[in-house]
């Protein structure tokens, strides 16, 4: 754990020297220099000279610790960073990362979008999310060679977790 300059970092850094976490210039915010370390750190794959790499997907929300703790408990993301006094949690969800970032309230989830986790045991998230009362129905088979499981999390975002079928080529 660093401690330093008011900002908390719940989780260390791997391969990240110390430097790089500790700020001096009042005019670099705690989440300026978060953002220059994972993207020193984190970038799992790189961005090609043709196409780029999506870093992060960014939700903001009323229901900060709330959030945190869904993604952490529901889904098992691990979480990167998080910056308490920033309302600030990065998780790590696969090649890409997940931000939550704390806001006034900005009304209801607008149903446009969703996020899409694909799963290796469906199964276990569906317990998991039953014993925390986030879902009561079953996932759903495809034809695809897939099973499916739509829930929204405590904000109302949409949130589909997949798992392919072991006999999916």
């Amino acid at each position: 754990m660093i401690v330093g300059c008011g900002c908390h970092l719940e989780k260390t850094i791997p391969n990240t020297p110390r430097a790089f976490l500790r700020w001096n210039n009042k005019s670099t915010t705690p989440v300026a220099v978060v953002m220059t370390v994972m993207l020193r750190s984190f970038c799992m794959s790189a961005p090609s000279p043709s196409r780029p790499s999506l870093f992060s997907v960014e939700l903001r929300t009323a229901q900060w610790p709330e959030l945190i703790e869904w993604y952490r408990n529901a889904l098992g993301l691990r979480v990167l960073v998080r910056v308490v006094e920033d309302g600030y949690a990065l998780f790590e969800a696969g090649d890409t990362r997940l931000a939550i970032l704390q806001r006034p309230a900005s009304g209801e989830a607008s149903g446009r979008w969703s996020l899409g986790f694909e799963v290796v045991d469906l199964d276990a998230i569906h317990a998991r999310l039953l014993a925390i009362g986030s879902v009561s129905i079953s996932p759903k088979v495809h034809p695809e060679g897939f099973r499916e499981l739509i829930v929204d999390d405590p904000d109302g975002n949409r949130i589909r977790l997949f798992a392919w079928s072991e006999n999916h080529s």
